[in-house]
């Protein structure tokens, strides 16, 4: 019983050690100083991965940013709304991105046209 038990929970471990990453994507107010120091204030699209399970998604606007995530299936859409883009002062929006094993295509959409990013940093 109690090797049946033992290994029961060096299983329970093992898995949870394991754990997948699960799709998320959420506005983040506080970045690590090794990410703010690769911060291209030129570019308007940026990824940069943090070494973790995820990257931040840097974007910016010269207007109000409403974003959103779209799954599909293999592809991850990322939404971003511009209101009132006539603003003069660039906006800098940070973003944490994690996605699962089977999202290997990421796609960014400003007011429904498509994007590319400016640079993609590991």
């Amino acid at each position: 019983m109690k090797k049946v038990l033992g290994i029961a929970i060096a299983l329970i471990i093992l898995l949870s050690a394991c754990s997948t990453s699960t799709l998320s994507f959420k506005e983040v107010d506080r970045v690590p100083k090794s990410v703010q120091e690769n911060i291209n204030p030129n570019y308007k699209l940026q990824s940069i991965r943090d070494g973790k399970k995820g990257s931040y998604i840097i974007f910016h606007s010269r207007g109000d940013v409403e974003s959103k995530l779209v799954p599909q299936g293999n592809k991850v859409v990322i939404k971003f709304k511009v209101l009132n883009g006539d603003d003069n002062s660039i906006k800098r929006y940070v973003y944490y991105l994690t996605t699962e094993s089977k999202h290997d295509v990421l796609e960014v959409l400003v007011n429904g046209k498509s994007i590319p990013f400016d640079e993609i940093r590991s």
